[in-house]
């Protein structure tokens, strides 16, 4: 009859073998899934140093044996983040500690987060009509008028860092100007999909703030690009990446900015626009030229001017090639149709006061190649504050004009 202890040698050996096997899937993962089940699991890694004592001195590891069997364990309570405060588990699926299993659960995708019965926290906002609570996503219809409740973008991290993959997702409230959170969802010890926490919202910090993109951030962080203002198109908002990180029981920033910069008072600009005609055919182009006037009638000072500048064929017809406007300001393609029409030009100008006015001209060369035809121009002026966003107009003058230029006749 084989002896015990052989018996049970042999077993410890086998698990041994298999586990490291296991915990070892290739060279660039090793450190982090070792120390990941050396913080998960305390017994494997005694019987790890055990074992490999046995192999060195049998006498010495039949005792260690021994005792190993003739002393209690203690109960290894779930992993948490180090420095994390060890505490009982919220009710609040805002706040919800994460349970991480001792072998790598399979990652979580938007396909499961679509199938699945999640804990939803309740919506920034207090928008009522959003569902939160237990919430079926299976069982949730198109989004419309009606049902205002859609998942977005759904990116991979392992956020409370335990080797497991969390899903971070984008989910949202509203037909117009929807409110956002940004939840991460993890599986539980059986495999099932749980609402981890909550990592930001839309009215969490800022009343107005949007939630625009998120990617994964360093060290298991999460990073989501905000604007100041829900719904407002991009000129008009102040954008920031902000990163949060899982502290244990919730999300808290760890970097980026804390607050928008503070808005500056509007003021009342407004514009004309004047032509010169075209002169005759040089070097196989058409040269007029165009000239916007910006005025600030107050009552306060403009810290910076946003001009934007329409040079497009006056019957939306094709262009053979493209109009030619002499600037310092950011030039793109305007297309019909995928036909190229004609140029947008946009321009960062310097503060005006107020009370003053600046004129800015612009040379336009229209190539032969396109035949002598009319062209018409569009002009737009706000005041921004440079490089973070463009200012309301608190109205009086008119912000827009539009003239033709009479099509060359030389």
């Amino acid at each position: 009859m084989a002896d015990p202890g052989e018996d049970q040698m042999r077993d410890m050996f086998a698990r041994f073998r298999d586990e490291s096997v296991g915990d070892s899937p290739g060279p660039d993962l090793a450190w982090v899934h070792g120390l990941a089940r050396r913080r998960q699991i305390a017994r494997r890694t005694t019987l790890s140093v055990v074992a490999l004592a046995m192999l060195a001195v049998p006498a010495v590891g039949y005792r260690l044996l021994a005792q190993e069997a003739g002393q209690p364990h203690e109960t290894v309570s779930p992993q948490q983040v180090s420095g994390a405060p060890s505490e009982r588990p919220s009710e609040d699926p805002s706040v919800a500690v994460s349970t991480s299993s001792a072998t790598v659960q399979k990652a979580v995708t938007k396909d499961d987060l679509m199938a699945a019965t999640l804990v939803i926290p309740a919506w920034p906002g207090k928008r009522e009509g959003c569902p939160a609570g237990e919430v079926d996503l299976d069982r949730l219809p198109p989004v419309s008028r009606e049902q205002q409740f859609s998942v977005g973008k759904v990116v991979p991290v392992d956020v409370d860092r335990d080797g497991d993959t969390e899903a971070v997702a984008l989910f949202s409230c509203g037909y117009e100007g929807t409110v956002d959170q940004v939840l991460s969802v993890g599986r539980d010890d059986q495999g099932a999909l749980r609402v981890m926490g909550r990592v930001v919202g839309s009215g969490d910090a800022d009343p107005l703030m949007d939630l625009i993109d998120l990617r994964p951030g360093r060290d298991g962080a999460v990073d989501v690009h905000v604007g100041d203002r829900i719904g407002a198109e991009q000129e008009y908002v102040e954008r920031q990446w902000r990163s949060y990180r899982w502290n244990g029981r919730q999300f808290a920033q760890v970097d980026g900015p804390r607050q928008f910069t503070p808005v500056a008072p509007s003021t009342d600009l407004g514009l004309s626009v004047t032509s010169t005609p075209f002169g005759p055919l040089s070097d196989s182009a058409w040269t007029g030229a165009v000239t916007v006037a910006v005025t600030n009638a107050g009552p306060n000072r403009a810290p910076g001017v946003w001009l934007d500048l329409y040079v497009t064929s006056a019957d939306n017809a094709a262009l053979a090639r493209q109009v030619k406007v002499t600037s310092d300001c950011t030039t793109t393609d305007v297309r019909a149709d995928g036909r190229l029409t004609g140029v947008r030009l946009v321009c960062h100008q310097p503060a005006l006061a107020d009370g003053d006015n600046r004129e800015t001209t612009f040379q336009v060369r229209l190539p032969e190649a396109n035949g002598p035809r009319a062209l018409t121009v569009m002009a737009f002026v706000y005041a921004e504050q440079p490089g973070v966003r463009m200012l309301d107009d608190m109205g009086g003058l008119p912000n827009s004009a539009t003239l033709t230029m009479a099509a060359p006749t030389g």
